[in-house]
């Protein structure tokens, strides 16, 4: 099967290089590896410098640029001079769960709208991150499209889901629907199979409870969405592969 990581945090790692190894050696086809400052970007570029199927997309975290905005500065100088590496603007967004405070959250909405213009402006995808917040990033996103974009980890209904599409954005689908199947049926047997993306958001999200995830834990995923739209496996890795490459312009 044709294996895809479109998020994952391999600077998160003790020991990345065993990762990359295990990486290797199960030939995936292609890793996406995301920073979430502007020190854990740098971190996620020199690791993707070492293997040439790892990309990297520079992100920023949504609550900690609520909290303190100045930080977007730092983020800028760091991605202008890295930017012929950069694969992607992400992970950005909105988290509603982790901030309360609304004069916080209205910066994050300011913040990202700024990053669907950079996204747009350096022809580069959008990888996002919401939580607790889809009514309102759908909201943005409706009103400022970018052109390539998918939501990271999605969380949301099947009517989300269809706004999202509407779009022309992305399902990416993580590790997590394999520990909570109840929750994704539903929206793995809506989503079309052009329009899904498998993700681990490794270190974090896995199949396992009390296990550490890994990238190639996305086999993992593509067994479970096939079974649930009764088609074949590698066929749908195929599709899924390509949906990669093409937002990613592979």
């Amino acid at each position: 099967m044709h294996l895809v990581d479109v998020h994952c945090h391999l600077s998160m790692y003790e020991n990345v290089n065993n990762v990359i190894n295990g990486i290797r050696s199960r030939s995936m086809d292609l890793v996406v590896t995301s920073g979430i400052t502007p020190e854990d970007n740098i971190k996620s570029l020199e690791i993707s410098k070492n293997d040439n199927g790892i990309l990297v997309t520079f992100g920023l975290n949504p609550v900690s640029l609520g909290r303190n905005p100045r930080i977007f500065d730092e983020y800028m100088d760091v991605l202008m001079k890295n930017k012929e590496y950069v694969s992607g603007i992400g992970e950005v967004g909105i988290d509603y769960y982790w901030e309360k405070n609304e004069h916080a959250r209205e910066i994050q909405r300011k913040f990202f709208s700024r990053f669907i213009q950079m996204s747009n402006d350096m022809k580069k995808p959008l990888i996002i991150h919401t939580r607790s917040a889809m009514s309102d990033t759908l909201n943005i996103l409706e009103r400022e499209t970018p052109e390539k974009f998918f939501i990271h980890s999605f969380r949301g209904s099947v009517s989300q889901a269809r706004r999202v599409i509407d779009l022309g954005g992305l399902i990416s689908l993580s590790t997590a629907i394999v520990r909570f199947p109840g929750a994704y049926k539903r929206l793995i047997n809506f989503v079309p199979p052009e329009y899904i993306l498998t993700e681990t958001d490794s270190p974090y999200l896995s199949p396992t409870k009390g296990e550490t995830n890994f990238p190639w834990n996305v086999e993992k995923s593509l067994m479970f969405i096939s079974k649930e739209k009764e088609m074949d496996a590698e066929k749908l890795s195929e599709i899924v592969r390509g949906n990669a490459q093409r937002i990613f312009g592979i």
